[in-house]
């Protein structure tokens, strides 16, 4: 049998190299548009003074960290019966992120703190990994230095995240460190990883497909595991019982969909990219039947777009090379799902790494068609857009739902085969022998 070290390619590198056409031309258009902004927002502010609403990247200031602290009076009752009958936004999120979330209010006024401190910990920490890996593949140090910084500092993702601190940069570091796993073929590291995100929130369930794609299966059945015992025994000790905190996890969902996902809010309509937003928009029926109007296109929407998601990903995404998949599953789970937060793009940042590693070995000749492409969405996704707005009400969020449903079909129609650098011939080769002899072991 061919050994799948003979199939990957090793281009000729020289120490040094320069940045690809692909990773200029996202650097370009970055500051381009966040220069835009600024200029845009400084001109709204001091020459036609108007209201920070109209102009602010973000949420209004006032209610920076909101995400944080909307339930820290509601926790002063966990493991209680009560707990989910407290006043207030209903708590919604499935009860391992309660559980994490819960660990940083025990900390009382530091809490805040250090989430945040974690947040820029963990960020900058992928960063360094992903900077090591691209000068392993030949890319010179000042060039990636340079790269880096400037992409990170200018990542609108992570900070509308902090701005909001959301806990979805837990989820993010799941997610990526499970795919980066993946990535080196380590199967039941990424599978835990994967587990524990999928309890964490439901959407990363797509990147198990990872696995399946890779023929990993009892990696698979591990990542299940992993979710079903983080999912049970969270539910067990969010208490008072599993049941009751399961009953009361699914009448906060209720509320979140009657008045989140079946409404529409027009302060919250520009940070929103999923494309089920750009449907209510267009279908809008008036305040007052909104409920109604919404609740069967909503039905019809999510059962077009699983039986979709599954006929594309057995038919085609299982069958690309693995960049490919990483980036088509990233940018279903962002696009499809009914609402999707802004600070949710920072999942982008998982295959721009890759796509960044698969970019360097290559000279400016042999890119691949659709790369420099994808890294024009890319910068587009992961820069801020508020100068997109008609009478102070925003509208970038619908026109990154349309950039990412182009760069879906892009991630599925151009393949991106990979030129591997030395290194990882030889982990492709030590991963190839240890599978069969795995493979032996079973069947002697």
């Amino acid at each position: 049998m061919e050994s799948e070290a003979s199939t990957l390619r090793v281009p000729a590198l020289t120490s040094g190299s320069g940045l690809s056409h692909p990773l200029r031309k996202f650097l370009q258009i970055l500051v381009l548009i966040w220069a835009a902004t600024l200029i845009s927002c400084w001109f709204q502010r001091n020459i036609l003074h108007w209201p920070a609403s109209n102009w602010y990247p973000f949420f209004l200031p006032e209610f920076r960290f909101n995400d944080f602290s909307s339930w820290r009076e509601r926790f002063q009752h966990l493991h209680k019966p009560d707990f989910f009958d407290v006043p207030g936004l209903p708590y919604n999120y499935p009860t391992f992120a309660g559980l994490i979330l819960d660990g940083f209010y025990s900390l009382g006024r530091f809490g805040l703190g250090v989430f945040l401190t974690f947040c820029v910990v963990v960020f900058s920490a992928a960063g360094l990994m992903l900077g090591r890996g691209m000068t392993r593949r030949g890319l010179d140090k000042g060039q990636t230095v340079l790269f880096l910084g400037t992409a990170l500092l200018l990542s609108y993702p992570f900070w509308f995240l902090l701005d909001r601190a959301n806990i979805e940069m837990i989820n993010w570091f799941f997610v990526a460190a499970g795919v980066a796993a993946y990535w080196k073929r380590r199967w039941y590291t990424a599978a835990t990883f994967l587990g524990l995100a999928v309890s964490f929130k439901i959407f990363p369930f797509v990147f198990l497909g990872l696995l399946f794609s890779a023929r990993k299966y009892r990696a698979l059945l591990w990542g299940l595991v992993v979710c079903a015992v983080t999912t049970f025994a969270s539910n067990w000790i969010f208490g008072p019982t599993a049941s009751l905190a399961a009953a009361g996890l699914s009448k906060g969902l209720q509320w979140y969909k009657l008045h989140y996902i079946l409404e529409i809010h027009p302060a919250e309509t520009g940070f929103d990219h999923s494309l089920f937003e750009l449907i209510k928009l267009a279908t809008f029926p008036g305040i007052a039947a909104e409920h109604a109007h919404y609740l069967p296109i909503l039905n019809w929407y999510m059962g077009i777009a699983a039986t979709v998601g599954v006929v594309l990903f057995f038919r085609k995404i299982c069958r690309l090379p693995r960049a490919n998949q990483i980036l088509a599953l990233t940018v279903a789970s962002l696009l499809f799902p009914p609402i999707s937060a802004d600070y949710r793009l920072i999942h982008l940042y998982i295959p721009w790494g890759a796509l960044v590693l698969i970019s360097i070995p290559m000279r400016d000749r042999q890119q691949l068609r659709g790369l420099a492409f994808s890294f024009a969405c890319l910068a587009f996704l992961m820069a801020p857009e508020s100068f997109f707005a008609i009478h102070g009400v925003k509208f970038a969020g619908q026109l990154k739902a349309i950039v990412l449903f182009v760069l879906f079909l892009v991630s599925i129609t151009c393949p991106f085969e990979e030129q591997a650098y030395e290194g990882e011939v030889e982990q492709a080769a030590g991963s190839h022998a240890a599978d069969r002899h795995s493979l032996h072991s079973a069947t002697v």
